[in-house]
């Protein structure tokens, strides 16, 4: 999918590809009926913090339901955090749509807006989204240099 503008960091006229692990039509008709649910109705209108706060309890919550079954929970810790989500996100990415000659750590971190116009910063900005990233490697049945070629 084709996304416009970056919500954290406004760029003029910024558009990128992120891949979906599901087909786009769903993807939007549920952003839809996100966006006309009454219950976030002002959602647009709350800064990055006071979106955090209302909707993260109940995000996490959420994805430790739907995931915590399936994802290792890392080394010292309790429970699942941001990091696997997004590490596991980009690995799957990375199996499916990454092109055969280009690295998957570069590729997890365009996909994830890590990238930067600098070369100076981190391809995996976090160190947990790096360490996740690298551990979710295992999950995978092939890596993304070793994955069939499309038929």
């Amino acid at each position: 999918m084709l996304f416009t503008g970056q919500l954290k960091q406004p760029v003029a006229d910024l558009s990128y590809e992120i891949p979906t692990l599901v087909e786009a039509d769903v993807l939007i008709a549920a952003l839809e009926r996100l966006r006309q649910d009454p219950a976030f109705s002002d959602a647009s209108l709350l800064t990055l913090g006071q979106v955090a706060h209302r909707y993260g309890p109940k995000v996490r919550e959420t994805a430790r339901e739907v995931f915590g079954s399936v994802l290792p929970v890392r080394a010292g810790k309790q429970q699942l955090a941001a990091h696997d989500l997004r590490a596991a996100y980009a690995r799957i990415a990375v199996h499916w749509y990454c092109p055969f000659e280009k690295s998957d750590r570069l590729y997890a971190a365009t996909i994830l807006v890590q990238a930067g116009r600098s070369s100076k910063r981190p391809l995996l900005a976090r160190q947990g989204e790096q360490e996740a990233f690298l551990r979710n490697r295992e999950l995978c049945m092939t890596c993304s240099r070793k994955r069939m070629a499309p038929q």
